[in-house]
């Protein structure tokens, strides 16, 4: 039986924002910033579809991003936990998103590159994170680079 499309694009897409993410020009994001589009438009179709894995429990080991270290930790912005209560207002960094971010597709690429296998799984947790934690996280980076083009990403000034 033939795989859904999605199911290797997405996988492919996880690679190259992985990759991205590992290489990252905080001066020049606009590379990140169309893969993590492209990201969250399969990850909403990946959303839609129904799993079934006999193996829902796999634990997604952590991806380690030393290039992050690269990145300011004062690269704070602002984001709504919950989109209906304005009084949500919490303060997010930068680095901190990404690394979510990369630290769930990571794994679950490392898991897929040991235990081809386990695909499913590896989808299944993808998915539900998707939806209760790295999607929020990714929603927030796309809106963060793209109305924040013009701020300085050195960390000297990077809230003002």
């Amino acid at each position: 039986m033939k795989e859904p499309f999605e199911y290797d694009e997405i996988i492919r897409v996880a690679h190259e924002v992985c990759d991205e993410i590992e290489n990252l020009d905080i001066h020049n994001p606009s590379k990140l910033l169309s893969l993590l589009i492209n990201l969250l438009g399969f990850a909403h179709e990946l959303d839609k579809h129904q799993m079934q894995v006999e193996d829902e429990e796999i634990c997604i080991p952590s991806g380690n991003a030393e290039t992050l270290t690269r990145i300011p930790d004062n690269i704070i912005f602002h984001e709504l936990f919950d989109p209906l209560d304005a009084k949500s207002v919490c303060e997010v960094s930068l680095k901190d998103s990404l690394a979510d971010i990369y630290d769930a597709l990571k794994g679950g690429l490392i898991i897929l590159n040991r235990e081809p296998p386990k695909k499913l799984s590896v989808l299944w947790e993808w998915r539900n994170n998707f939806r209760f934690h790295w999607g929020r996280h990714l929603v927030d980076v796309i809106r963060f680079f793209t109305i924040c083009r013009d701020v300085d990403l050195s960390g000297k000034n990077a809230n003002q």
